[in-house]
């Protein structure tokens, strides 16, 4: 389930790739990715007991008033909309958690008055306490580039840095 009117989530050998402004959830045993997670907020939403989650990869903070907030483009609706989509999936609302994983500073601009990889990450996390999902793990913020890979089976999600390391949440 992606948004900007695409039916389908692009499946290749059973894994899931999450583009920006997209959403999607998986279960079955696919894994879900979103490569070039800098700034952006990837969203990741999961019930380990059902199987199931979902990736949302969001590139602005919150919509303002009047503005066209479907889907994944902005961290407060993406976070919302995931979650509808995880409990159509087949997960529990009492089961399901969060972890973030982006938010970083790849470039600094002295004109702007403001650090969007920041408010990405307060956005989410807002949006979630505002829906009663617990933020488990992050890996926010810093100055480097993200890839992101969420096994449905174990909930597991890696990380993969610009610098090369990795982190398990």
């Amino acid at each position: 389930m992606k948004t900007f009117d695409s039916d389908e989530p692009d499946i290749v050998s059973d894994t899931v790739h999450v583009g920006f402004s997209e959403y999607a959830t998986a279960s079955e045993g696919q894994t879900m990715e979103a490569y070039g997670l800098g700034s952006c907020i990837g969203i990741i939403l999961r019930d380990t007991d059902a199987g199931v989650g979902g990736v949302a990869v969001a590139v602005l903070p919150k919509a303002e008033t009047g503005t066209d907030s479907i889907g994944a483009k902005y961290a407060d609706s993406a976070a919302s909309e995931l979650l509808e989509a995880v409990i159509e999936q087949g997960g529990r609302y009492e089961h399901v958690e969060a972890l973030l994983v982006g938010g970083a500073t790849i470039i600094e601009f002295d004109d702007l008055d403001t650090n969007v990889g920041r408010e990405n990450v307060d956005a989410a996390r807002d949006q979630l306490a505002n829906l009663g999902v617990s933020v488990v793990g992050t890996d926010v913020g810093g100055q480097q580039g993200r890839i992101v890979r969420f096994d449905t089976v174990t909930g597991t999600v890696d990380i993969t840095r610009a610098d090369g390391s990795n982190r398990k949440l």
